[in-house]
């Protein structure tokens, strides 16, 4: 299995900076803000649909090493596969090499 060589550790996702953007971390290591409005259009409030859709973006991402980690331990179980599992295989193969930059 290739290894992750990005930000290790388990990522977080608070609300950061009055609710208008997500922090995605790793104790004290920021990895990334993921904002939560429209320029010129608001999405401060929770009901409001970025604000909404800026939190659901921010869990994805922060959940993407543990994703990345499942899908590689998913293909190990596919020895002799049938033509759907292989193709599954390789559509995982390569999105493994695409998040792991090779």
């Amino acid at each position: 299995m290739k290894e992750f060589k990005g930000t290790q550790g388990e990522w977080n996702s608070t609300l950061f900076f009055s609710n208008l953007e997500t922090r995605i971390s790793t104790g004290i290591k920021r990895i990334a803000d993921v904002k939560h409005y429209n320029e010129g259009k608001g999405g401060l409030f929770k009901n409001d649909p970025d604000f909404n859709e800026g939190r659901a973006n921010a869990q994805l991402i922060a959940t993407a090493p543990e994703l990345l980690e499942a899908l590689q331990e998913m293909i190990e179980l596919f020895p002799n596969e049938n033509i759907d599992q292989q193709n599954a295989k390789v559509k995982a193969v390569l999105t493994i090499n695409k998040a792991l930059g090779l």
